[in-house]
């Protein structure tokens, strides 16, 4: 199961299911864009389409809140000590959870397969190693030309 562990230092669960479909396009979050952007073989459209799937900081916050929503009633959190304890760690350890968790929801489709096959990095461009551009700089300088 998925999980991730916010500033405050409580941890949280994450389990997708039919249930939480329509709470989370009522706040933005649509898991068929998200899951969809994989068939996308270019890499900059994907991540195009990636971007606007999961939205900003605070539109992942929220569909994060409506996962956990209920274990947050269980342990007296209220919606803004939850969203209040998301820092920069939070939002990236929150989010790899959260795709994580989409692709346990549906393990059988491209999303899943491409985390299997090259890790959850590898369709999180909120999250992927940035291709520094010093790295084309040095076969395409004129000083390296000849």
């Amino acid at each position: 199961m998925a999980k991730f562990t916010d500033a405050a230092g409580r941890e949280w669960r994450l389990n997708i299911t039919a249930g939480d479909l329509a709470p989370l396009l009522d706040v933005g979050f649509d898991i068929d864009m998200v899951a969809g952007a994989y068939v996308f073989e270019d890499e900059a459209f994907h991540d195009q389409v990636m971007r606007m799937a999961i939205g900003s900081p605070k539109k992942r916050a929220e569909a994060l809140w409506v996962l956990c929503e209920k274990q947050a009633e269980k342990e007296g959190v209220s919606k803004d000590a939850f969203l209040c304890a998301f820092d920069g760690s939070t939002n990236k350890t929150a989010t790899r959870a959260l795709f994580e968790a989409i692709a346990n929801f549906s393990p059988d489709g491209l999303f899943s397969q491409a985390i299997q096959a090259n890790g959850i990095e590898s369709v999180i461009p909120a999250i992927r190693p940035a291709t520094s551009p010093s790295d084309d700089s040095a076969t395409n300088s004129p000083a390296s030309a000849g």
